[in-house]
């Protein structure tokens, strides 16, 4: 009661593939269902130092947590708030908001559940009026933000 599944994803990629630092529009299940993923999340609360970048991209930092320029990017964090390995047949919860990189230290595929909860959509803040769109509320509210830490 309360939530609606929104979309599902599949990601498979080769050893060394790069989703770089970003915040989903929705509740994020992540699912490991081969190889092994380096995952480094950030509180929702630390927006302001992710270095977003302008324009579509707004939900993606400009920042490598694993190379971090520290003359262009010195306010992003010197530590994550986790970092973790997820292993085959792990799962981890990504809340909504949650800033998170992923590497794939295995050639992987994973399965990731995005959802939001309904209460969100009455409130105008989150929401997806069906799997073939995008958290549509939530990506108004953060291109409403707009972009943090310019350089």
């Amino acid at each position: 009661p309360g939530l609606e599944v929104v979309r599902v994803n599949a990601w498979l990629g080769p050893r060394g593939t790069i989703s770089p630092t970003h915040c989903d529009p929705c509740e994020n299940l992540l699912c490991q269902v081969v190889g092994r993923k380096l995952v480094c999340l950030y509180q929702a609360t630390r927006s302001s130092e992710m270095y977003r970048t302008e324009g579509t991209l707004f939900n993606t930092s400009q920042v490598d947590p694993e190379g971090v320029d520290r003359e262009r990017f010195p306010d992003f964090p010197a530590v994550p708030d986790l970092w973790t390995v997820l292993d085959e047949g792990e799962m981890l919860f990504i809340p909504y908001g949650c800033w998170h990189y992923i590497r794939a230290l295995d050639n992987a595929f994973s399965v990731s559940f995005w959802w939001a909860r309904r209460e969100w959509e009455a409130k105008g803040s989150a929401g997806v009026a069906d799997s073939s769109t995008k958290g549509a509320a939530v990506d108004r509210e953060l291109a409403a933000a707009g972009p943090k830490n310019e350089s």
